[in-house]
């Protein structure tokens, strides 16, 4: 390839005054403005470009583009060598040549991962050697060579740029001349453009044989290959042999049966000729089998004398692993007596027992009642804890009114707890290993550093500085948490423990959120009995 920069280690032929033979052709469009690399331009070029060849510039990283024709699709993880350029720099010129759509920036054509990775180490400059002279193949060949010379493009990769190449114009054994392949390896590789997008993904991923993609490249051409390919690169590498030698298999029926095939469709016989995993819908009339040539001669005729009582439209022939077979179509009768009979080998289905209905019928309106007030439920619980840590704070101690609106509250629970033996959550002493009463106390939470007993005793000498009818606000707001399913009770009692704890709360002035007052007028209706 003459007249190519080198992309290794600069010299000072390849990147100085020296020019490159003239092209023929339009005018290229003008190269920006770059500076020309020396050890007082930037610091950057001292301490992480090195010692630098005469003629490469610096240009800005945002001004390189990567090239749309670059045949590695990534440039996978520069991690690694962007380490090494933190601690060694760049020491390899890039190389670039103008971007045709847009004056102020640069394709790259050799260096995509160190672009990459000076982007990763921070460098805002790269040094790179511009080359307006070279062609569109001149850049797809660099490329590809560059890339195919380090084992860094998957095979998939390779037939892409194969290919571009050949659509600029050179023939397969120019393109393999060009990039030091044979001429078989570029043919092969080139097979598998053609191949279902599937099949080139699992290839580019590795998950697909060469030799399998060669298969499916013989295969693709046949009448339903691709559905069924389709299906079987969803499954494992067995999947896709097992379907290419049915497919080959197709294949060879469907030639020897090709004269069958015509006789029968002249009939008016509907025939299918493309390759199909299962049978039509029917009962199997006639077949024929490629082993035995005999079998061929009879078939046409054993159709023909049926379609002097049938019409031909109830025939269906197509291509089974064994030869060309001939389904008719069940009549409704027929039809009928299998779907009867399907039905009848179907096992019964029992009902669910009662438990299991009603468990269902708790898990839905659980399910629904965390949709409806789950939010609000978790928002409530903040806003009250906020609220009374705020009258904490305040220091001042709670009126009369509201210590008389407590007593339902407590009456309540009191007979819950000693006639009933529930006692509701509220009510339980055991809170001092509660992270949200710590919180409304002011008590730092605990952490794996801090004793247990200190903190626990931290929290109770705070709880026992309050007043009863402060105690009783306290512990109830870190205690009973009023969640979704709390919001939705049907239970009247406590419906009514809830209504008579925000009462209670808002006599001091707690403001409920506006979803929480529509879901207090709501338990009021439970209350009520309505």
């Amino acid at each position: 390839m003459k007249g190519l920069v080198s992309v290794g280690t600069a010299t000072k032929e390849t990147v100085t005054g020296a020019k490159s033979p003239a092209r023929k052709g339009k005018a290229r469009a003008s190269v920006p403005a770059v500076e020309e690399i020396s050890a007082e331009s930037t610091p950057v070029a001292g301490s992480l470009l090195g010692d630098l060849p005469a003629g490469a510039r610096l240009v800005p990283v945002d001004q390189l583009r990567p090239h749309p024709s670059n045949p590695r699709r990534e440039v996978g993880d520069v991690s690694e060598l962007a380490d090494s350029i933190r601690e060694h720099g760049i020491r390899q010129n890039l190389l670039a040549v103008p971007d045709p759509g847009d004056e102020a920036r640069f394709r790259l054509v050799i260096g995509h991962r160190r672009h990459a990775a000076a982007v990763v180490a921070g460098l805002a400059e790269v040094p790179v050697v511009i080359d307006p002279t070279l062609s569109e193949a001149d850049q797809l060949e660099l490329m590809l060579v560059e890339n195919i010379q380090r084992s860094d493009l998957t095979a998939v990769e390779e037939a892409d740029g194969f290919q571009g190449l050949l659509d600029l114009g050179l023939s397969q054994d120019q393109v393999a001349k060009r990039v030091g392949r044979s001429q078989s390896h570029v043919s092969n590789r080139i097979k598998l453009i053609g191949l279902p997008e599937k099949a080139r993904e699992a290839v580019h991923a590795r998950t697909l044989t060469l030799a399998q993609a060669e298969a499916i490249a013989d295969v693709e051409d046949i009448p339903g290959a691709t559905a069924a390919l389709d299906e079987a690169l969803n499954g494992d590498a067995s999947n896709v042999s097992f379907v290419v030698s049915r497919l080959q298999l197709f294949r060879t029926r469907l030639e020897s049966a090709t004269e069958v095939l015509d006789d029968l469709e002249a009939l008016g016989v509907t025939v299918i000729r493309e390759y199909m995993s299962t049978q039509p819908p029917g009962r199997l009339f006639a077949y024929a089998y490629n082993s035995h040539p005999d079998t061929f001669a009879a078939l046409v005729p054993k159709v023909q004398a049926a379609l002097a009582e049938e019409h031909p439209g109830h025939f269906t022939a197509f291509i089974s692993s064994s030869g060309p077979d001939v389904y008719r179509a069940f009549t409704p009768e027929e039809q009928e007596a299998r779907d009867a009979a399907a039905k009848a080998a179907a096992p019964k289905t029992q009902a669910d027992p009662p438990w299991l209905v009603e468990q269902r019928k708790r898990d839905a309106r659980r399910k629904e009642l965390e949709e409806k007030f789950g939010v609000m439920a978790t928002d409530e619980q903040d806003y009250r804890a906020a609220f009374v840590k705020e009258l904490l704070q305040a220091g001042e101690p709670l009126d009369g009114s509201f210590s008389a609106a407590l007593w339902p509250l407590i009456g309540q629970a009191f007979v819950r707890a000693t006639f009933y033996d529930d006692v509701p959550e509220f009510f339980n002493s055991a809170l001092l290993d509660n992270e949200r009463l710590g919180e409304i106390l002011g008590v730092p939470p605990l952490d794996e550093n801090d004793d247990e007993d200190t903190h626990y005793e931290a929290v109770a000498e705070k709880l026992a500085q309050l007043d009863p009818a402060t105690s009783v606000v306290v512990m109830t707001t870190a205690a009973w948490t009023i969640d979704h399913q709390d919001w939705g009770t049907t239970s009247q009692g406590d419906a009514e423990l809830i209504r008579t704890w925000y009462t209670a709360l808002q006599s001091l002035g707690y403001e409920p959120t506006p979803d929480a007052l529509e879901a207090l007028a709501a338990l009021a209706d439970v209350t009520d009995g309505k």
